[in-house]
């Protein structure tokens, strides 16, 4: 099989299109024909050696976790699934493995794929849209609040905007001005330009202030949550770890950091709002595998409106 592997840490350069043995199976796992997979900040931080005290020396590497494809082997003990099921999920980053025609997953990191999507689409969703999910839920997500989404337009933002939509919350977005547009297509009730105004005003005026961006501070943020307020990031720093234990004994106000974990019942409720009709994936780009090179040389920019995919085969004439 082809697969993106990196033969040392470096830069987008160190990634190569390499033919790889398909991978074998435990009794709990599924081997899954990739169609599509995504681009997440975590890939390029293991590509680069950034993660290398959790990811080891052992190489060759193949990367990615977000993954839409086809069921072509089912393990002994797999409650159910079966050759010809299309399915979507994430695997661990850590092991990676989605960027390849076939990966070995574990059934507890899947879940069918959304009916309404195209496979592109669907690899667009896991990584990012379980953030938001559970980092909206660790803040106490529910219907009336109001909510400041920082980093609204990038992949995670994109989705905590619409799924605090969906949950009947008001929902203020911030991001540049070139998104300002995007944001508000994803449905915010409205959108803050932080090049021409401070997302963060100095009277309680947030239920829920969710950083996507992972840019923001308790210690800022704090005076624009209202009384029993919530914060939650995505990106831990020594700063937000010291408040995520201090804000527990200082007060009713919150700090929390977001680590996501896959399960199938979210992967679930995702696919319910998919096909629903109430999220979508906002897709930046798709790259075909063997330029995954520019792929994570554009997710490094830091600026992609939506999520970033890398596509396994073409769609309309099933190419693989």
């Amino acid at each position: 099989m082809k697969a993106a592997i990196i033969k040392r840490y470096g830069s987008a350069d160190s990634l190569r299109i390499q033919d790889m043995p398909r991978p074998s199976l435990s009794d709990d796992e599924v081997l899954v024909r990739v169609r599509a997979t995504s681009i997440n900040p975590v890939d390029w931080k293991i590509r680069e050696g950034s993660l290398k005290f959790l990811t080891g020396k052992d190489f060759p590497k193949v990367l990615g976790s977000d993954f839409s494809g086809e069921i072509v082997e089912a393990g002994a003990n797999t409650n159910g699934y079966e050759p010809g099921q299309l399915v979507y999920g994430m695997n661990n980053a850590v092991k990676g493995g989605a960027y390849a025609e076939y990966l070995a997953v574990k059934i507890s990191k899947l879940a069918p794929k959304p009916t309404s999507l195209s496979h592109e689409e669907a690899a667009a969703v896991p990584m990012a849209a379980l953030t938001a999910l559970q980092g909206l839920k660790k803040g106490g997500l529910r219907a009336g609040q109001h909510i400041l989404v920082n980093g609204a337009s990038g992949g995670v933002g994109s989705f905590a905007v619409q799924i605090a939509r969906a949950y009947h919350a008001s929902v203020t977005g911030v991001c540049s001005s070139r998104h300002v547009e995007m944001v508000q297509q994803l449905g915010a009730d409205r959108v803050v330009n932080y090049e021409e105004e401070s997302p963060l005003p100095n009277t309680p005026t947030y239920d829920l202030i969710f950083d996507a961006h992972g840019t923001m501070s308790f210690s800022k943020a704090r005076k624009a949550l209202r009384e029993g307020g919530q914060f939650v990031s995505t990106l831990p720093s020594v700063d937000k770890v010291f408040w995520s234990v201090a804000s527990k004994v200082m007060g009713d106000q919150g700090s929390h950091i977001i680590q996501v974990k896959v399960n199938p019942t979210d992967l679930s409720e995702l696919r319910t709002l998919i096909d629903d009709g109430q999220i979508k994936p906002f897709i930046d780009s798709v790259f075909p595998l063997e330029d995954i090179d520019e792929a994570h040389r554009k997710s490094e920019e830091g600026h992609a409106s939506g999520k970033i995919v890398v596509s396994l085969y073409a769609e309309d004439t099933g190419k693989k």
